[in-house]
């Protein structure tokens, strides 16, 4: 079966590179408002069977740019893409170390190893151990199968886990961070990037901004 591509996709995007360079945050300083923008591509695959619809996808993407837009940089091309789950399982293992069907590593490697930054927007994770994962290019010797994924469920769509963190805050985002900045979790402090849910916003700092933008996704 051929995926199938959802119909708001060029729409879509034409709306958010408007909106981006239009609505920048607040908090973008003068001298990185007149720096250079810079891209990275995105393909999105959304697991037909799923509660991710048109609208909440177009939601997060907003966000997406939005947080990114700190440091001049957002999506350039996007594709959007409703594809059957490859081993027929809507929930996966989430644990690296498991193989076999449903597992996030079969599922990965039956879709084939890409080079673009590609968000997977899935039903649930079967060991219930948070909804998201994101696996970046650290892992490229151990698991290249997997590099330039990042995973988010439909758990992050209830209102008690969007009421538990920062209205800025989206765990897309924060998965895409993990992959264009090659890096794990800050502690101790706000952050996109921090380690607790209580501590997660869309802030990024100078210097997770200058990594972002020399990424080797990022053009």
């Amino acid at each position: 079966m051929l995926p199938r591509r959802l119909p708001f996709k060029f729409s879509l995007f034409a709306a958010l590179i408007l909106s981006v360079f239009t609505n920048l945050p607040s908090t973008v300083s003068a001298a990185k408002a007149t720096s250079a923008w810079r891209h990275f591509d995105l393909d999105v695959e959304i697991f037909s069977g799923t509660a991710w619809t048109q609208a909440l996808v177009g939601h997060r993407i907003e966000a997406i740019n939005r947080i990114f837009a700190v440091c001049n940089v957002a999506i350039g091309t996007l594709t959007v893409r409703v594809i059957p789950p490859p081993t027929g399982e809507v929930n996966l293992y989430r644990n690296l170390e498991i193989t076999g069907p449903g597992s996030l590593h079969d599922t990965a490697t039956l879709l084939g190893r890409t080079p673009t930054l590609t968000l997977m927007l899935i039903r649930q994770f079967h060991e219930g151990i948070g909804g998201t994962a994101g696996i970046p290019s650290v892992y490229e010797q151990r698991l290249p199968e997997m590099v330039n994924r990042a995973w988010v469920t439909e758990e992050t769509l209830e209102p008690t886990y969007i009421a538990a963190r920062d209205g800025d805050y989206v765990p897309e985002a924060h998965e895409l961070g993990h992959i264009l900045l090659n890096t794990g979790h800050v502690t101790d402090r706000k952050n996109l990037m921090a380690n607790n849910y209580r501590l997660v916003t869309g802030e990024l700092e100078t210097s997770q901004c200058a990594m972002i933008r020399s990424s080797r996704l990022v053009h």
